[in-house]
């Protein structure tokens, strides 16, 4: 097979791996892909073996697989250290539909290419310009029709089973924070984590209201609970992005973290700063402050998504801010706002990563919002509003239980597509200088004990 066609290496095991170990999967990735949907010959064999056991009624695992491939003569070409690793290549089996859906655009993409190749060949052949067009249309016609039928409807008895062991296999586990996370505990408790987010975050508030504290926040708690967090900061100097990291890890204000600070420490501030000096660089954060167009930060964040592999992979991407992201030359601002939520719908598609940003859609009373907040406002899975009872609408200054102290503020779900029991006020203590958001009726965590930033 030539190489340098169109494949993910990384999505073909983790189809397999997830097939492997999950039942459900199993049955997933049979009814989507093909044999011929995989690309090298290791992985093919191993799928069409699957398909093989299917057919017979046979349970798909790793000790029939390896029979059905020993059968037809393929174990000496497949390893069992590599049959046995695939399990160890997914993240978690309950995103395979994510993982085949990559598999079959390759494959769609590699057929193309095929067509392209033969219509090449046929002009140069001297073939008549009218069968090669009608040969064409045939083809692409064909391979229309079969990326269609890949994501056809299904009738509902063929998904009752799986959803029935997804479904009491849920309703058993315990309520816990998975993967990404504001970091503020009630909110991540009622969520779940944002692990199975599909499409993008949005918080949203008035310039100062704290929507960059707010990304910084959930950055750093996803990493040090998570895993990697990729940051796109499209604003600032990367200097001043690491010194509120250490202002948030240390508790200690922006004055003092500033030139001439240190003369305004106190008590153990020394320590609780030398002790963040030295966490910082443990997180598992990667920064990149130089990019700043639509394609390039999906580029960028592809690139470092398959860079770190199925072990290491992202538990977030966060983008500060949403409408700082340039677009085609020639754009207008609506149409960049369009492209950038595409992208990142897309980036979490392509991915399985949840995508956090922020965005200033909110209009002061009397005002209108702007044409392009609603985009945002109508793309966004799980829309977030950062509220402070002293300037937003009159109505809202009206409510006793809105915070209206400098140190409170209250978050918003304007809009939440996310599963996890449904939002609505969250009032929230803020401590400005060091960037941290609490939940005021929240102050313990999940082991009964109380944060020590709360004391």
């Amino acid at each position: 097979m030539p190489e340098g066609l169109p494949h993910d290496i990384d999505a073909e095991q983790a189809v397999l791996g997830a097939m492997l170990i999950e039942p459900g999967a199993a049955r997933r990735g049979l009814a989507m892909l093909r044999p011929e949907d995989f690309y090298p010959e290791v992985t093919r064999h191993i799928f069409a073996a699957m398909v093989a056991i299917d057919a017979a009624k046979g349970p798909v695992d790793i000790v029939t697989v390896a029979a059905e491939l020993r059968k037809r003569g393929w174990l000496e070409d497949i390893t069992g250290e590599y049959l046995a690793a695939l399990p160890s290549k997914v993240p978690t089996a309950a995103h395979i539909l994510r993982y085949a859906a990559i598999v079959h655009e390759r494959a769609v993409q590699r057929k193309l290419m095929a067509l392209g190749d033969k219509l090449a060949t046929d002009a140069q052949a001297g073939q008549a310009a009218e069968e090669i067009i009608a040969d064409i249309q045939c083809r692409v016609t064909d391979i229309s029709q079969d990326f269609a039928d890949e994501r056809g409807a299904a009738h509902i008895e063929t998904m009752a089973d799986d959803f029935y062991h997804w479904h009491a296999a849920e309703i058993e586990k315990p309520r816990e924070v998975i993967g990404a996370r504001l970091g503020i505990q009630s909110i991540d408790e009622s969520l779940g984590g944002l692990a199975d987010l599909d499409g993008f975050v949005c918080i949203k508030g008035f310039s100062g209201f704290g929507k960059s504290k707010m990304l910084r926040q959930a950055a750093i708690e996803t990493a040090k609970h998570a895993g990697p967090v990729l940051v796109y900061m499209l604003e600032g100097h990367p200097h001043k992005w690491l010194q509120d990291c250490v202002g948030y890890l240390s508790g200690l204000s922006e004055e003092k973290l500033e030139r001439g600070g240190a003369k305004l420490f106190e008590g153990d501030d020394e320590q609780r700063l030398t002790e963040a000096w030295a966490e910082l660089p443990r997180l598992p954060l990667y920064l990149t402050a130089q990019t700043f167009t639509i394609r390039d930060i999906y580029a960028d964040a592809i690139g470092l998504y398959r860079k770190l592999g199925p072990k290491n992979k992202p538990a977030a991407i966060v983008v500060d801010y949403l409408q700082v992201m340039q677009g085609e030359s020639g754009e207008n601002l609506v149409e960049t706002i369009v492209a950038a939520c595409n992208m990142l719908r897309n980036l979490n598609a392509e991915t399985g990563v949840p995508v956090l940003t922020a965005s200033q859609i909110t209009a002061r009373e009397g005002r209108r919002a702007p044409a392009w907040g609603a985009i945002i406002e109508n793309t966004a899975s799980l829309l977030l509003d950062i509220i402070r009872g002293d300037v937003n609408d009159a109505h809202l200054r009206n409510d006793p239980d809105m915070a209206r102290q400098e140190d409170e503020c209250a978050l918003v779900a304007v809009k939440q597509r996310h599963g996890g029991r449904r939002l609505t006020m969250t009032k929230l203590g803020v401590d400005w200088g060091a960037g941290r958001f609490r939940d005021l009726e929240y102050r313990e965590d999940s082991k009964g004990e109380t944060p020590q930033w709360y004391l």
